[in-house]
């Protein structure tokens, strides 16, 4: 099936739909298997995104498609983005434990 031309603006450079579209369409239930995660969870994905990436998707009619293609780059910014953001978890997890520590230390003091 050929999609019609849709110009959008990605990226700075002008793609259409049919460009960036390149594998195979994949339904939502099709893409949650793929993700191993719920179809809501899917949904919410690709309408609402998570930490700030959300996943691609298409309507055609009035079903909305994705491809793999469109998955593994969710993956890849998601995990970037976790990437980047994993040691400042980790400082906030050492300060926890130095909070911790130190309301046990007042405790067993009195």
């Amino acid at each position: 099936m050929r999609l019609t031309y849709i110009t959008r603006k990605l990226g700075g450079t002008h793609m259409t739909i049919t460009d960036h579209i390149s594998g195979e369409r994949l339904t939502p239930a099709q893409a949650s298997r793929l993700l191993d995660t719920h179809i809501a969870t899917t949904w919410r994905y690709m309408l609402h995104g998570v930490r700030g990436v959300r996943l691609e998707s298409w309507l055609v009619g009035a079903r909305r498609y994705t491809t793999a293609e469109a998955v593994e780059r969710f993956l890849q910014r998601l995990n970037a983005d976790t990437a980047s953001a994993a040691p400042t978890q980790a400082a906030v997890t050492s300060r926890r434990k130095r909070q911790a520590h130190a309301a046990m230390s007042a405790l067993t003091t009195r």
